[in-house]
């Protein structure tokens, strides 16, 4: 599970990279939008996916501690964590309850949750086509986990705060304060105190704000790059991104030649919100309108630098990586109808696993392919070689990037 859920946070941080973080519009921000600390309304919550006539009530009074989980059939992340929500229920028997909220169609969540392996034993309640809590909870990007406690909104967060420590500590009463926060529409004004000239500034993680990038004109004169609570690396890989077009930066393309690991990668396994919120960082820079991209990006990387203290650059160096070449297909092979086209199935197994070798797709056919996963080499190669194509290992040239202290 929690290599999962690893892969799809940095696939998510590869897509960053390129575009500011796109979100899907499944919750409203209107005047009912609950702030925290705020005592929770009376709610009755129905339409269940089970039970559509059951009746739900939020109890103002009760020492249950209550998770609304807000979700979606297309948040791979979201239907990974069932199996840990319903582990989590058993546990905390009678101590918590959770909710999982979906603005989806009935008849699409219940055929999804019956066929889909995360989603076939869950036992927790699912409301559908809901209207109602989402205006509460406002959100943009699922999953977005509200914490309910003695009729108080306490904490928004995302799923990875949700495990057996931090309920725990809920529960005995301890504080949460300090706790990353989710809040998809917190607006967050320009840091530069002179937009009048050239201008730049780097901090820490400001809470409560998504992981975004930005691009905006200041009177028609200047350029305004602004990165708000982005991993160091993944700083450098937007800038480098602007430039020219990146591979899936996957772990054998990070060189990490620096004394404290855990500031540029989450080495110790914490929570990814916790771990972002001591190392993240918020960058700002006003440069003239008329460079041209690649040196205002080469402006930035080198402002980095020298603001960060480190030496972080993109370079070559030779590794071993697997490459997908032509085979040959054999007389009565048919195409399969489900497959891929081999450039997105590249990339697909390149994101699979962070532990393969890079991969690099030099095949010239168009075809779709059906190629089955595996990390040991001679049973993938099969896999390709039974699809009229072949994998080679090899030493190339390829990028990295170096992190010096």
């Amino acid at each position: 599970m929690n290599k999962l859920i690893k892969t799809l946070y940095y696939t998510l941080m590869l897509i960053t990279v390129n575009m500011q973080m796109g979100y899907a519009q499944t919750g409203k921000s209107d005047n009912k939008k609950l702030a925290i600390g705020d005592a929770i309304p009376n709610i009755s919550i129905t339409n269940f996916l089970e039970q559509p006539n059951d009746e739900f009530y939020i109890e103002p009074n009760s020492d249950k501690l209550l998770l609304i989980d807000f979700f979606t059939t297309y948040c791979a992340t979201c239907i990974a964590s069932f199996p840990k929500l319903n582990n989590l229920k058993t546990e905390f028997d009678g101590k918590i309850d959770v909710l999982m909220v979906s603005p989806e169609k009935r008849d699409r969540l219940s055929s999804f949750m019956g066929n889909n392996n995360y989603t076939k034993g869950n036992k927790l309640p699912v409301v559908v086509q809901d209207t109602l809590l989402s205006n509460y909870f406002p959100f943009k990007s699922v999953p977005h986990i509200a914490w309910i406690y003695r009729g108080k909104l306490i904490a928004v967060t995302g799923a990875d705060m949700v495990n057996k420590e931090n309920l725990s500590h809920v529960l005995g009463n301890g504080s949460v304060a300090s706790w990353p926060l989710k809040d998809d529409y917190y607006e967050i004004n320009s840091m530069a105190v002179n937009t009048t000239g050239v201008y730049s500034s780097v901090s820490g993680y400001v809470n409560g704000i998504p992981l975004s990038y930005h691009v905006d004109t200041v009177a028609a004169r200047y350029v305004t790059n602004r990165m708000v609570n982005v991993p160091i690396i993944q700083a450098y890989l937007y800038a480098y991104s602007k430039m020219r077009q990146l591979p899936f930066m996957k772990d054998d393309r990070i060189i990490l030649a620096v004394k404290d690991k855990n500031r540029f990668v989450n080495s110790i396994d914490q929570p990814n919100s916790l771990w972002m919120q001591d190392n993240a960082i918020t960058y700002e820079s006003v440069l003239p309108i008329d460079w041209a991209i690649e040196e205002r990006m080469q402006s930035i990387i080198k402002d980095l630098n020298n603001k960060l203290r480190v030496n972080i650059y993109l370079t070559k160096q030779e590794k071993i990586v697997w490459i997908i070449k032509d085979g040959k297909t054999r007389k009565n092979y048919v195409e399969s109808s489900n497959g891929q086209p081999v450039d997105i199935m590249a990339t697909l197994l390149d994101i699979a696993d962070r532990s393969i070798p890079p991969i690099i797709n030099e095949a010239k056919t168009k075809r779709k392919v059906n190629i089955k996963f595996d990390k040991d080499f001679g049973t993938l190669r099969n896999s390709f070689q039974a699809e009229g194509l072949d994998l080679r290992q090899e030493k190339r040239l390829i990028d990295v990037l170096v992190i010096e202290d």
